[in-house]
């Protein structure tokens, strides 16, 4: 089992375990397989990851993207959160995403 990213999720996912909203309801029953429209919903109760099974290496394949950054991109992304309260979940989050989008667009250049 594997918590990922609700931006890593994807479509045929299998989740491990009940998705709860905020308040503790539950969304998504265990063993339910992700649609887009759930991963839409997701997003808009604020859920930020969700255990999965791991199929086929998925949680493997987003962990190896974290590890991949040199050490001028860490740099510049700590230069970019200089101010920010890292224990905020919230710019957590926001700097998974930058950084996942930086790795994308560097991808998109190299090939």
């Amino acid at each position: 089992m594997s918590s990922i990213s609700i931006e890593d999720l994807e479509e045929g996912m299998i989740v491990k375990g009940e998705v709860r909203d905020p308040r503790g309801r539950v969304i998504l029953e265990t063993n339910s397989v992700l649609t887009v429209r759930h991963i839409k919903t997701f997003k808009s109760w604020g859920i930020t990851a969700v255990d999965v099974c791991d199929v086929e290496g998925a949680a493997d394949t987003v962990n190896k993207d974290k590890n991949v950054m040199s050490e001028e991109f860490k740099a510049e992304m700590s230069a970019l959160f200089r101010y920010t309260n890292p224990k905020s979940e919230m710019v957590r989050e926001l700097f998974k995403l930058c950084v996942k989008r930086r790795l994308n667009r560097d991808k998109g250049k190299v090939s």
